[in-house]
C-alpha cells in the first residue's frame, strides 16, 4: 500500500497496477481502467494502436482487445500478446490460416485454431490471482501438450494439403478429422501412461480441472466473452456426456472437438477463437 496525492492506492494483483481506493480506478499511466468494466475511462489515442486487420483495436476505450489472459497493456497505450512467443499461440495462428483455405469443406481447423489459443492463454505464466493454483498447469504437463500439439500439426499440415488436393472430404469430414487426431493424442498418451504413470495422473487431473472448471474459473470466465463461448460448449458437452468430461476417454475428447465445430458452423465462431482467426465465416 502507499499514499499518493492524498490517496490510499493500493496494488492490483491481476494487472499489477496501482488502484485508487476511492474511485476504484486502477491507474497505468497514460488512462485510467475500469477493472469492474474492463474498460479504460478515456479513449486511447487516434491510430495510435489501431489495425486495420483487428477489429477489436478500434474499440479506443477496450482494454487488450477484450483478452486480458493473453494480452498486457503496460502504460494504457499499446496492446502486445503475453504469449506471443507459445508455440500454442503459433499453432493457433497457422491453424487459423489453413481454416482460411478449406473452410468450404471442413471447420476442423477453426477448432484446433481455437483450441490452440486456449492453451496459448495457458502457457502464459501468471503469478498472483491468476497462479498456477488457481489455473493448475504443470510443466510437465505443457511439456506433453506441446510436444503432442507439434505432432498434431505435421498431421493436420498433411491432412490439410490432401483436402486442398482432392484427396480428402465428404459429409462427414469434420468427425473424421477429429477422430483421426484423438487417436493419435490417446496413443500418445497410451504410451505416457506406461512410461511415467506419475506424469499421466497429473495431466489428466490437470486437464480435466480446466474442462470441469471450478466457480471462480467459471465467474472469471463469464467476463471475457471468449472464454465464456467456450465454457459454454463446454457446458454442452457435460450435458450431453451426463457426467463431467474425462480427459483421458477419447470419446469425450471427440465430444468436445465435434462440439466446438458445431458452434463454429452456426455462430462463425469468432467468438471461440478470438483474433487468432481472422475473418470467420
Amino acid at each position: 500500500m502507499m499514499m499518493s496525492t492524498g490517496r490510499l492506492f493500493a496494488v492490483t494483483v491481476f494487472t499489477g497496477k496501482e488502484r485508487d481506493a476511492e474511485t476504484g480506478l486502477d491507474y497505468f499511466g497514460a488512462r485510467y481502467m475500469s477493472s469492474a468494466q474492463g474498460r479504460f475511462t478515456s479513449p486511447d489515442a487516434p491510430f495510435a494502436d489501431q489495425h486495420p486487420e483487428d477489429p477489436q483495436s478500434w474499440n479506443l476505450y477496450g482494454y487488450v482487445r477484450n483478452n486480458p489472459l493473453a494480452h498486457v497493456d503496460t502504460d494504457g497505450q499499446a496492446c502486445f500478446a503475453l504469449n506471443s512467443g507459445s508455440a500454442f499461440c503459433g499453432r493457433a495462428t497457422e491453424y487459423g490460416q489453413i481454416d482460411a483455405r478449406v473452410n468450404g469443406q471442413t471447420r476442423f481447423f477453426a477448432a484446433a485454431s481455437a483450441v490452440s489459443q486456449a492453451l496459448a492463454n495457458s502457457d502464459v505464466g501468471y503469478g498472483g490471482f491468476m497462479s498456477r493454483s488457481f489455473a493448475p498447469i504443470s510443466g510437465t504437463t505443457q511439456q506433453f501438450l506441446g510436444a503432442v500439439g507439434q505432432d498434431l500439426l505435421q498431421m493436420n499440415r498433411g491432412a490439410a494439403a490432401d483436402i486442398q488436393s482432392g484427396k480428402m472430404g465428404g459429409q462427414d469430414l469434420d468427425s473424421r478429422m477429429v477422430h483421426m487426431e484423438q487417436s493419435k493424442v490417446q496413443g500418445s498418451l497410451d504410451s505416457l501412461k506406461k512410461s511415467d504413470p506419475a506424469a499421466y495422473q497429473t495431466l489428466v487431473k490437470e486437464s480435466n480441472a480446466g474442462l470441469n472448471p471450478s466457480a471462480d474459473m467459471r465467474k472469471l470466465g463469464s467476463v471475457f466473452g471468449t472464454d465464456k463461448a467456450y465454457l459454454g460448449v463446454l457446458d454442452g458437452v457435460r450435458k450431453q456426456l451426463g457426467r463431467n468430461i474425462d480427459f483421458s476417454k477419447q470419446g469425450d475428447r471427440e465430444a468436445i472437438g465435434n462440439a466446438l465445430i458445431q458452434h463454429i458452423r452456426q455462430t462463425g465462431g469468432c467468438d471461440v477463437a478470438g483474433d487468432k482467426l481472422q475473418g470467420c465465416k
